[in-house]
């Protein structure tokens, strides 16, 4: 069965679970695509798992302007079929904070070369990616697949990303730090003296302040 006849079932079981309502409100958040069913992330997910692994057909469904097939690309592929060329092939494709998040936590981070994007992403300028670079930290923190140095020097970068670039999304942010707080007291504490020295910062005070509710 070729990739095309796959993605045509695929779309016309989730077009069944369709909600005009959720896609109204969708848009209204600004998660706008040229197609949008308002299908719910676990039925997205549960249908596209029916046709994973596949790195053929996640390569076309992340091609097209449809929200549900954008998803659920992310859920069909095989990480271990994804190198760095191909990768940007899913770089180019990420257009909403929503896809961001999905392909960040639950694939990006199972990319053998997460490191290499973490570090590029912390260097840019732009929030969406910086947002996307402490999606994966704080995924790899969560899971302790890394060491103390290596933990250390992903706080380091995101840190320097983030004073340098106060408009990052204090939700990824939230996520990172609590994600390195859990790792050790030490991480806590080094943690803390970071939120410490924002909250003298006019343009980090609001920030350091929801940080340290979530981890006092």
């Amino acid at each position: 069965m070729s990739s095309t006849i796959k993605m045509i079932a695929l779309l016309r079981e989730l077009k069944k679970e369709m909600n005009g309502a959720v896609t109204g409100g969708m848009q209204q958040r600004g998660l706008n695509y040229a197609l949008n069913y308002g299908v719910s992330i676990p039925t997205i997910r549960d249908i596209a798992e029916k046709y994973a692994p596949d790195a053929e057909l996640a390569k076309l469904l992340i091609r097209q302007d449809v929200r549900e097939l954008k998803i659920a690309a992310v859920y069909v592929a095989n990480p271990q079929k994804i190198d760095r060329s191909e990768f940007l092939l899913w770089k180019d494709n990420l257009k909403t904070v929503e896809l961001l998040d999905h392909a960040t936590l639950f694939l990006f981070v199972e990319l053998p070369f997460w490191n290499e994007i973490v570090k590029e992403w912390f260097d840019s300028s732009d929030p969406f990616y910086i947002h996307g670079a402490l999606n994966i930290s704080g995924k790899i923190l969560k899971s302790e697949q890394i060491g103390m140095d290596k933990m250390s020097e992903i706080l380091e970068k995101a840190v320097s990303a983030i004073e340098k670039n106060p408009d990052v999304p204090s939700r990824p942010c939230i996520y990172f730090f609590t994600s390195f707080a859990g790792t050790s007291p030490v991480n806590s504490g080094k943690l803390k003296s970071v939120l410490e020295k924002w909250k003298l910062s006019d343009n980090l005070v609001d920030l350091a302040n929801e940080v340290s509710a979530f981890i006092d």
